[in-house]
């Protein structure tokens, strides 16, 4: 064999050699999918469909060497019997190193069944496949299971491309945390703390100059920089009497009290939470008189009993002066009235007790009362006159219709706006939803076993003003959108929202303005000064990224300051 032969042979081997080892360097793993166990409402137990459902899903989603489903049997391990929330699935699915989370809610009504499912793209944390079919049997759940497969793999690209695909797997390997799942949240109460002054980083100011319809205002927005939580409260006081306003908001377990200040947010203090507490909102207000805004804090025991509390400046921090009461708190502010403390306390839902539990009713007894400071405490005055079916968290009212005449303004169970007379006497309801909100409590279920429970969604806050100060009063409400249904399902998610001023005239309702699409879920929203130039301004907060219980919680303050032509 000649040099040239020899060498000829090598090379050969050499590429082939190199050839080799390159789709060994470009080979990625295959996709992970995690399925949750469904949701089941129903009148009977239909538990033995999840089995169905979960391999036939398993089965249609599985492809060789490009997408891996989870077992179900360490699915089944992990949970231990619990369908987890929306969160802990998120977790338990950064935990296994999956890419993908399915999940979803069977709806039984006698013979007509509902399916809604999800599939979320777990490093973008948004749903990249929304389902709702209806049947009338129950044997379309099959159907169902086989078109939503069907759809997931229309408009999911189940590849990975390049060495870039490679590294970044290696480095969410590294970021990924082998943590176990963290117990279910519990949440806070308070300690003093002393106060402290923290800027915030630059924040971003969107000046909007043009409107973008014609019955739209000019306006600008403000946008806070990002907090590494989700922001669930929030109000608007002048918290320690100087004659400025602070922000008040909470992440559900702590508070937080910053000031706007050269268009950024400057901490004046944070109150931490006790673990058992789950914080449900907060309001500021002097409703004491003593020319600083009390902070009114609505806490939940252990998801059982009330213990709400009320926090006060002191001139070096801020202490209770009212703790452990039975009241959900709410500050509405009625023109030509002022603030308005009313409260309303918590039946025996959620507690250990040999009484019956008629569910959700319980969760708020009879009779919501106007509260005013007596010198040691907050005593109820008097009661409002209201439909039974209203709670503290949904309604207000005052001269609505400009009219002279007293009307309240409510949100229906469906999150329609009702119009009416204290009495219950409907002049008005909308056509549309408003509102939207994730946040809920918890009572036990009627159709499942002991220990499951519902959830009762808390309608957002409806305020009535006249912002525009054409002499007029409106109503400012948020509207939410998102892909999960409002109604008999255990999770919901919004991922944009806006916010309205309806008005009304002799010929009826109109919109007034709205601003534009917001991305994310606007958790609330206030109207006050926040920055002290003596013109209110719409306050709220957004949850752009609901992320997961290992991190990722993305929120922000965000301010719309309505300008007249």
């Amino acid at each position: 064999m000649n040099f040239k032969s020899l060498f000829g042979i090598r090379f050969i081997a050499f590429l082939i050699f190199a050839l080799f080892s390159a789709n060994t360097a470009l080979a990625v793993r295959p996709f992970k999918v995690l399925i949750i166990p469904f949701t089941i409402h129903s009148e009977k137990d239909l538990a033995f469909l999840n089995d169905g459902i979960v391999d036939m899903l398993s089965s249609r989603l599985a492809r060789k060497d490009k997408v891996v489903v989870i077992k179900r049997k360490k699915v089944e391990q992990l949970i231990r019997g619990d369908i987890p929330d929306e969160e802990t699935a998120l977790a338990l699915a950064e935990k296994l190193e999956a890419d993908y989370l399915l999940l979803g809610t069977l709806t039984v009504f006698g013979d007509s069944v509902s399916t809604d499912a999800r599939f979320i793209d777990i490093r973008k944390n948004n749903p990249v496949v929304t389902f709702h079919k209806s049947g009338e049997k129950r044997g379309d759940v099959i159907a169902h299971t086989a078109l939503f497969a069907d759809q997931i793999h229309q408009q999911v690209s189940f590849q990975r491309t390049g060495d870039g695909v490679q590294k970044k797997e290696e480095k969410r390997k590294k970021t990924v945390s082998e943590a176990p799942l963290p117990e279910k949240q519990t949440e806070p109460t308070v300690k003093k703390v002393e106060p402290s002054v923290i800027s915030d980083k630059p924040v971003e100011k969107v000046p909007e100059d043009t409107p973008t319809a014609k019955d739209r205002p000019r306006s600008h927005i403000w946008k806070s920089r990002n907090f590494t939580m989700k922001i669930k409260g929030l109000s608007v006081g002048d918290a320690d009497g100087d004659g400025r306003n602070e922000l008040v908001f909470t992440d559900g377990k702590d508070i937080y009290v910053s000031r706007y200040v050269n268009e950024k947010l400057v901490s004046m203090g944070e109150i931490r939470g006790e673990h058992y507490i789950k914080l449900l909102g907060v309001d500021a207000a002097d409703i004491n008189k003593n020319g600083k805004a009390e902070i009114f804090v609505t806490g939940l025991k252990k998801n059982t009993s009330l213990s709400s509390f009320v926090l006060e400046w002191d001139g070096s921090a801020f202490g209770k002066i009212s703790d452990d009461a039975n009241w959900y708190y709410r500050v509405l502010n009625i023109p030509g009235h002022g603030n308005i403390l009313l409260g309303q306390k918590r039946g025996l839902t959620g507690m250990d007790s040999s009484y019956e539990i008629n569910g959700a009713s319980d969760l708020f007894l009879p009779g919501i009362r106007e509260l005013r400071w007596k010198g040691a405490g907050y005593e109820a005055v008097q009661q409002q006159v209201l439909p039974e079916w209203v709670n503290i968290f949904g309604f207000t009212y005052g001269d609505i219709l400009n009219n002279g005449e007293e009307l309240v303004a409510a949100f229906k169970g469906n999150d329609q706006i009702c119009l009416m007379s204290r009495s219950g006497d409907v002049k008005w309801e909308s056509w549309d939803r408003y509102g939207g909100s994730i946040s809920y409590l918890e009572f036990p279920s009627d159709d499942a076993g002991a220990g499951e429970t519902d959830h009762f969604y808390l309608p957002q806050r409806i305020h009535m003003t006249d912002l525009d100060a054409d002499g007029k009063n409106e109503i400012i409400i948020v509207k939410n959108q998102g892909v999960t249904r409002r109604l008999f399902s255990r999770f919901r998610s919004f991922e944009t929202g806006h916010i309205e001023c309806l008005g009304w005239s002799e010929t009826g309702s109109e919109q007034k303005w709205k601003t534009d699409g917001i991305s994310g879920y606007i958790s609330d929203y206030t109207v006050g000064d926040l920055d002290n130039d003596g013109q209110k301004e719409i306050v709220f907060s957004v949850i752009a990224k609901a992320g997961s219980i290992m991190g990722k919680k993305t929120s922000f303050i965000g301010v719309w300051n309505v300008k007249s032509f």
